[in-house]
């Protein structure tokens, strides 16, 4: 995993896998970046439908096909025509987590997109981060501070404080296995704590 830093400038050496060019002071715009992003406060455009809010990231935007593969795998066909500002929160959620693989990214960035929801819209969106995860073959990073969600959606968990990787494992060895008497009250430390969760799924 390499993180990046969006708007900074460096000369440092870096991967061009996702959009970023080596040995010079140059970024690439996030437009032309592999990259999908799904913020936690759904960022949709409320004078857009739902179509148009995935239409508007498309490069070539001839090509709707996407959009209907998209829509149609969210289960947002039927609800296409309305504005992002009708519908429900669980709803907002599902056009962006619609919108982000749009531009084909290799990488799909997910910010706590869960944590404002209800318990049992969770499980549902949880479902449905899978299904984009395995559908398209996307490498996912997901930031969390839920313990049960980490370990039901990552294949891989990173833990960090203040920016430096203390911990990293799969789901099991970090929660039931390594080092089991720390993690026997892993509720309490995550939740008083500033401690980042990323689950690579």
């Amino acid at each position: 995993m390499q993180a990046c830093c969006p708007g900074t400038r460096s000369n440092k050496k870096v991967s061009t896998k996702y959009g970023l060019i080596k040995d010079k002071r140059i970024d690439v715009t996030p437009q032309k970046r592999k990259i999908g992003f799904v913020f936690q406060d759904y960022a949709l455009f409320p004078n857009m439908t739902i179509r148009e809010n995935l239409e508007f990231v498309l490069p070539d935007k001839k090509n709707k096909k996407r959009v209907d593969e998209l829509l149609d795998i969210m289960e947002l066909t039927e609800l296409s025509s309305r504005h992002s500002a009708t519908l429900s929160g669980g709803q907002q959620q599902r056009v962006a987590l619609a919108r982000a693989p749009v531009r084909e990214p290799e990488l799909l960035l997910l910010d706590e997109p869960l944590s404002s929801l209800d318990y049992e819209t969770r499980l549902k969106l949880q479902n449905e981060i899978v299904k984009i995860h395995r559908h398209f073959g996307l490498t996912t990073i997901l930031i969390s501070h839920d313990p049960s969600e980490i370990y039901r959606l990552s294949d891989h968990v990173v833990e960090m404080d203040f920016g430096k990787i203390v911990d990293k494992a799969t789901p099991r060895i970090f929660f039931l296995t390594k080092r089991s008497q720390e993690k026997c009250s892993l509720w309490e430390k995550y939740w008083r704590s500033f401690k980042m969760i990323l689950s690579l799924l």
